[in-house]
């Protein structure tokens, strides 16, 4: 039974233009939001959603959205590991999440992101929502701070993380700036 839940915090809206890897990034841009919820037993867990906005029609097209946290508070540090939670949509929207034991900063530059091995985590982020709409895609998950397989990294109120979102749409892409989220335990009243 959920005993607080934070306010919601803005992830102000960036545009990709001058982050662009490949293809023609002009128009695209992100904004999303999150919160965290405190349990009366003790636990916690982070809610975000990502929207990306595209200056073109997606529907139809095969297209993927992405963040990227990292697991420690610095995020830099070489034992750190990069957590991602994907959708694709070609026909249907398919959402994994995977664990990378490259460190966040490492992570971020990385052009070729099919060069980075990572492995399959399953139940890391749990999928809420993930819908395509005309110019858009939207991602909306949620992750336990207290994590029981041993291979993924706990979180604690009053920590942050930084965090980069990506987008792939035929040969468009692009990542954000780093942004940063904070593990608030304030309360909406």
């Amino acid at each position: 039974m959920i005993e607080n839940r934070s306010k919601i915090h803005k992830i102000n809206q960036t545009t990709f233009a001058k982050r662009c890897i490949s293809g023609d990034c002009n128009g695209w841009r992100t904004s999303g939001s999150y919160f965290t919820e405190s349990f009366y037993d003790g636990s916690h867990s982070l809610h975000l959603k990502v929207t990306i906005k595209a200056p073109l029609e997606l529907k139809g097209n095969v297209t993927s959205g992405s963040w990227f946290i990292a697991s420690s508070e610095l995020g830099g540090e070489p034992k750190s590991y990069t957590e991602s939670y994907t959708c694709k949509w070609n026909k249907k929207v398919r959402c994994n999440s995977h664990i990378s034991s490259m460190p966040f900063e490492k992570h971020h530059k990385e052009k070729n992101m099919d060069k980075i091995q990572s492995r399959n985590a399953e139940a890391l982020w749990v999928p809420h929502t993930a819908r395509q709409t005309k110019y858009s895609m939207v991602m909306y998950a949620w992750r336990k701070f207290e994590q029981k397989n041993k291979f993924y990294p706990d979180w604690k109120i009053g920590e942050s993380r930084k965090m980069f979102i990506k987008f792939t749409h035929g040969k468009t892409q692009a990542r954000s700036k780093p942004l940063k989220l904070y593990f608030f335990e304030d309360s909406m009243t």
